[in-house]
C-alpha cells in the first residue's frame, strides 16, 4: 500500500461523480413524489420515475459492482468484512424499493423513502471513504481497468432490463390481445402511451397493462377522464408485477 497513481486518481474521480450522480438522482426524485403525497396522479407519477431510476441506474450499478469491484476488494482482508456488510445493504435497499410500490402513500411511504436515500448515501460513503481509496493505493490494481469492466457489466445489465421479454406475462393470454409494457419506458411517457391506446380501442375492445406497481393513482385519473366508459380488472397484483385488463365499454 502507498499513495494514488495518477491513472487511480482520474479511476476514482470518475466513480466519486457517478456516485454523486446516483444519489442526487434518488433524493430529487424522492422530494417530487413526498411534493405530491396528496395529488394521486403526480404521486404515481412521480412514483413511478422514482423506481424505474432505482431498479435500473442504482440496482444494476449494485449488482455490476458486486461482480467486479466487490469480488477484488474481498480478496484484501482488511475490506472482507465490510464488502459482505455493502453486499447486504444492496439487498436491503432492493426491499425498501418494493416497499415503495407496494405501501400507499401517506407516514409509512414516507418511512420507507427516507430510509431508503439514508441508507444509500451512507452506503456510497462508505464505499467513498473506505473501499475505493484502499484499492486506488494498491498498486497491483489497475482501478481504470477495473472501472472498464464494471462499466462493461453495467451496460450488459442495462440491456437485458430493457429488452427484458415479455413471455411471461403473455401467458395464458390471447393471440390477439394488446400488450401495453410500461416497466422499461421512461415514467414521463407512460400515462401517454396508455391513454392513447385505449382511445383507440372500439367498444368491447381492451388491452393489457404491465406495470412494476400498482397503477391505482392511473385509475382515478381514467375515473376522472372517462367516468363509466371502462372497466379495470386486476389479472395479477404484484408484489413485482401488475398486470390491469383495461376494456373500453362504450
Amino acid at each position: 500500500m502507498g499513495t494514488i497513481g495518477q491513472c487511480n486518481t482520474q479511476a476514482l474521480k470518475t466513480m466519486y461523480g457517478h456516485h454523486e450522480e446516483l444519489v442526487s438522482g434518488v433524493l430529487q426524485r424522492t422530494s417530487r413524489v413526498l411534493e405530491n403525497l396528496q395529488s394521486p396522479t403526480s404521486f404515481g407519477e412521480g412514483l413511478g420515475e422514482l423506481v424505474f431510476y432505482i431498479e435500473r441506474e442504482v440496482l444494476n450499478h449494485a449488482k455490476a459492482e458486486e461482480e467486479t469491484i466487490y469480488v477484488l476488494a474481498k480478496t484484501q482482508l482488511a475490506l472482507a468484512a465490510i464488502i459482505d456488510e455493502m453486499i447486504q445493504e444492496h439487498e436491503k435497499i432492493s426491499v425498501l424499493t418494493r416497499s415503495l410500490k407496494e405501501v400507499p402513500s401517506g407516514p409509512k411511504w414516507i418511512v420507507y423513502a427516507l430510509e431508503l436515500n439514508s441508507l444509500f448515501a451512507s452506503h456510497v460513503t462508505k464505499e467513498n471513504v473506505v473501499v475505493l481509496p484502499a484499492l486506488a493505493r494498491d498498486s497491483s490494481i489497475d482501478l481504470a481497468q477495473l472501472l472498464h469492466e464494471m462499466h462493461g457489466n453495467f451496460e450488459e445489465r442495462l440491456s437485458n432490463f430493457e429488452n427484458k421479454g415479455q413471455s411471461k406475462d403473455n401467458k395464458g393470454k390471447a393471440a390477439d390481445e394488446q400488450v401495453v409494457d410500461v416497466r422499461t419506458i421512461a415514467p414521463r411517457s407512460r400515462h401517454e402511451l396508455i391513454f392513447s391506446t385505449f382511445c383507440e380501442l372500439e367498444p368491447g375492445e381492451s388491452f393489457v397493462l404491465v406495470n412494476d406497481h400498482d397503477p391505482k393513482p392511473l385509475r382515478y385519473q381514467f375515473q376522472a377522464e372517462f367516468t363509466e366508459s371502462f372497466s379495470w380488472d386486476y389479472l395479477e397484483s404484484g408484489p413485482s408485477t401488475w398486470r390491469v385488463k383495461i376494456r373500453r365499454t362504450n
